[in-house]
Protein backbone atom coordinates (compact mmCIF):
# COMPACT_ATOMS: atom_id res chain seq x y z
CA UNK A 1 0.00 0.00 0.00
CA UNK A 2 3.00 2.39 0.83
CA UNK A 3 4.93 1.45 -2.93
CA UNK A 4 1.60 2.29 -4.35
CA UNK A 5 0.94 5.73 -2.39
CA UNK A 6 5.20 6.37 -3.28
CA UNK A 7 4.08 5.63 -6.80
CA UNK A 8 1.13 7.72 -7.03
CA UNK A 9 2.75 10.78 -5.46
CA UNK A 10 5.67 10.00 -7.67
CA UNK A 11 3.66 10.07 -10.58
CA UNK A 12 1.08 13.06 -9.41
CA UNK A 13 4.78 15.22 -9.35
CA UNK A 14 5.85 14.17 -12.86
CA UNK A 15 2.76 15.46 -14.13
CA UNK A 16 3.14 19.13 -12.70
CA UNK A 17 6.64 19.39 -13.57
CA UNK A 18 5.82 18.65 -16.74
CA UNK A 19 2.95 21.07 -17.13
CA UNK A 20 5.05 23.57 -15.59
CA UNK A 21 7.73 23.57 -18.33
CA UNK A 22 5.32 23.16 -21.21
CA UNK A 23 3.73 26.50 -19.61
CA UNK A 24 7.18 28.18 -19.51
CA UNK A 25 7.93 26.93 -23.29
CA UNK A 26 4.74 28.43 -24.35
CA UNK A 27 5.32 31.75 -22.51
CA UNK A 28 8.64 31.84 -23.87
CA UNK A 29 7.94 31.32 -27.58
CA UNK A 30 4.79 33.84 -26.96
CA UNK A 31 7.07 36.61 -26.15
CA UNK A 32 9.55 36.16 -28.93
CA UNK A 33 6.76 36.40 -31.46
CA UNK A 34 5.44 39.51 -29.61
CA UNK A 35 8.85 40.90 -30.21
CA UNK A 36 9.35 39.89 -33.83
CA UNK A 37 5.84 41.78 -34.37
CA UNK A 38 7.14 44.60 -32.33
CA UNK A 39 10.31 44.77 -34.08
CA UNK A 40 8.62 44.51 -37.69
CA UNK A 41 6.24 47.40 -36.52
CA UNK A 42 7.35 50.56 -37.63
CA UNK A 43 6.24 54.05 -37.10
CA UNK A 44 7.72 56.34 -39.80
CA UNK A 45 9.11 59.74 -38.02
CA UNK A 46 7.90 62.26 -40.36
CA UNK A 47 6.21 66.03 -40.33
CA UNK A 48 2.17 66.14 -40.72
CA UNK A 49 -0.20 68.36 -41.97
CA UNK A 50 -3.27 69.58 -39.57
CA UNK A 51 -5.71 66.89 -38.68
CA UNK A 52 -3.13 64.47 -38.56
CA UNK A 53 -2.32 61.70 -36.09
CA UNK A 54 0.18 63.97 -34.17
CA UNK A 55 -1.66 67.09 -34.20
CA UNK A 56 -2.03 68.40 -30.37
CA UNK A 57 -3.54 71.21 -28.73
CA UNK A 58 -2.58 70.42 -24.71
CA UNK A 59 0.03 67.43 -23.60
CA UNK A 60 -3.35 65.35 -22.78
CA UNK A 61 -3.79 64.79 -26.23
CA UNK A 62 -0.95 62.83 -26.51
CA UNK A 63 -0.22 59.14 -26.06
CA UNK A 64 2.36 56.45 -27.02
CA UNK A 65 2.21 55.65 -30.71
CA UNK A 66 3.32 51.63 -30.44
CA UNK A 67 1.44 49.39 -27.82
CA UNK A 68 4.61 48.05 -26.73
CA UNK A 69 7.89 49.85 -25.88
CA UNK A 70 6.83 52.99 -27.58
CA UNK A 71 9.56 55.57 -28.86
CA UNK A 72 7.28 57.91 -30.67
CA UNK A 73 3.87 60.07 -29.76
CA UNK A 74 0.42 60.17 -31.77
CA UNK A 75 -2.83 61.76 -31.01
CA UNK A 76 -4.76 60.33 -28.49
CA UNK A 77 -8.19 59.84 -30.82
CA UNK A 78 -5.88 58.10 -33.67
CA UNK A 79 -4.85 55.70 -31.24
CA UNK A 80 -6.14 52.06 -32.06
CA UNK A 81 -6.99 49.25 -29.62
CA UNK A 82 -3.21 47.59 -28.59
CA UNK A 83 -4.14 43.46 -28.24
CA UNK A 84 -0.44 42.70 -28.14
CA UNK A 85 1.35 40.77 -25.34
CA UNK A 86 4.52 43.23 -24.20
CA UNK A 87 7.35 42.15 -22.12
CA UNK A 88 7.82 43.78 -18.79
CA UNK A 89 11.09 44.95 -19.68
CA UNK A 90 12.33 48.55 -19.46
CA UNK A 91 14.09 48.91 -22.60
CA UNK A 92 16.26 51.88 -22.78
CA UNK A 93 15.09 54.68 -25.55
CA UNK A 94 11.69 53.74 -25.15
CA UNK A 95 8.69 55.61 -22.40
CA UNK A 96 8.94 52.74 -20.55
CA UNK A 97 9.43 52.77 -16.87
CA UNK A 98 8.60 56.07 -16.44
CA UNK A 99 11.38 56.54 -18.62
CA UNK A 100 9.88 59.65 -20.79
CA UNK A 101 6.17 60.88 -21.79
CA UNK A 102 4.36 62.31 -24.58
CA UNK A 103 4.16 66.38 -24.60
CA UNK A 104 2.66 68.68 -27.32
CA UNK A 105 5.43 70.24 -28.94
CA UNK A 106 4.37 73.03 -31.34
CA UNK A 107 1.37 71.24 -31.94
CA UNK A 108 2.67 68.06 -32.47
CA UNK A 109 2.57 65.22 -30.04
CA UNK A 110 6.60 64.05 -29.57
CA UNK A 111 8.25 61.74 -26.90
CA UNK A 112 10.44 63.75 -24.52
CA UNK A 113 12.59 61.24 -22.67
CA UNK A 114 13.60 62.07 -19.18
CA UNK A 115 17.40 63.42 -18.67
Amino acid sequence: MKKRAIRLVGILLLIILVSIACINFRLSNQNASSKEIINKTKIPNQSFEMNNSADCVSDEDCVPAQCCHPTTCANSQSKGVCNLLCTQDCVPGSLDCGQGSCKCINKKCSAVLNQ
